[in-house]
């Protein structure tokens, strides 16, 4: 038991201590409150804010992540305590906004500085910076398992020589992460700035020869992403013809992105398909 205690002791004035040091102040009212600090995870600009709080052998970080000065900041909520090799481990984590995404963050950090290294459960890592002044530059952390896509389409009359946002996708397998999907104007608005793979298949039902169709994949409705037309990248398949086009894009969280179809066969034509072969999927890679 007396280890235990000088151990909750040693974490307490290290906190305490240092706390003070670096950020300056009285000692905290509370005698269970071991003040507030701030961190930036390095090599990214996202820095967190928290009140670590002492309960009996628990040790509580509540605050917030600042996402990098967005619009919004993110919840975050953890434990410190002083692991066996005289490190301080904390265990946090952060639920990004807009979306909910929860992301797990576990640090250990030297007590003589409350600096150290930090990891996350996206695979992501870096030094666990004492931040009490303006972080340093740096790109926002991703968010995890950004990833989308919606499978087959429904009947839809594309114009001749009018590109048309296609709008009758059915069914949504996964959406993870937080992005908007509007299926009403086709559109996925993804939730973080990162770099993504987008991708859609569609099918052609009511022409079976190239006829100078073709599809596009457009950031914001009019930024040209990737494009196939007539007989590139084609194929037969009953009755109609399959497309498929994909491209690597850096977008900025909000951005939406659209499928859109056209035609020049000098009358209207459609797309129909509930097949698996047709999807429109955007992924987060890094």
């Amino acid at each position: 038991m007396s280890g235990q205690r000088d151990r909750r002791a040693s974490l307490s004035f290290a906190l305490a201590a240092l706390g003070l040091a670096l950020w300056g102040g009285a000692a905290p009212a509370a005698a269970q409150s071991l003040g507030t600090f701030r961190w930036q995870l390095q090599p990214f600009c996202n820095v967190v804010t928290v009140a670590v709080t002492q309960n009996g052998g628990v040790y509580r970080l509540e605050g917030t992540d600042n996402q990098c000065g967005g619009a919004t900041q993110a919840s975050v909520v953890g434990t410190a305590f002083l692991n066996p090799n005289g490190s301080i481990g904390l265990g946090f984590t952060v639920v990004t906004t807009p979306g909910a995404a929860p992301l797990a963050v576990e640090v250990s950090i030297s007590p003589s500085t409350l600096q150290g290294a930090w990891r996350d459960s996206g695979g992501r890592a870096g030094a666990f910076v004492p931040t009490p002044g303006p972080a340093t530059s740096g790109v926002p952390r991703p968010a995890p398992g950004v990833q989308f896509r919606v499978q087959g389409h429904g009947t839809q009359s594309i114009p001749d020589v009018s590109p048309t946002p296609i709008t009758s996708w059915s069914t949504v397998i996964y959406n993870d992460g937080g992005g908007t999907w509007s299926p009403a104007i086709g559109t996925y608005a993804v939730p973080v700035t990162g770099v993504y793979i987008v991708s859609a298949t569609v099918y052609w039902s009511s022409f079976t020869t190239a006829e100078g169709q073709g599809i596009t994949l457009l950031r914001n409705g009019s930024e040209w992403i990737a494009g196939v037309y007539a007989g590139s990248n084609a194929t037969q398949s009953g009755n109609g013809t399959v497309q498929h086009v994909s491209g690597v894009q850096k977008l900025v969280a909000g951005d939406a992105v659209t499928v859109s179809a056209f035609q020049g066969s000098g009358a209207t034509r459609s797309i129909n398909s509930t097949a698996v072969s047709s999807n429109f999927t955007v992924t987060l890679i890094r």
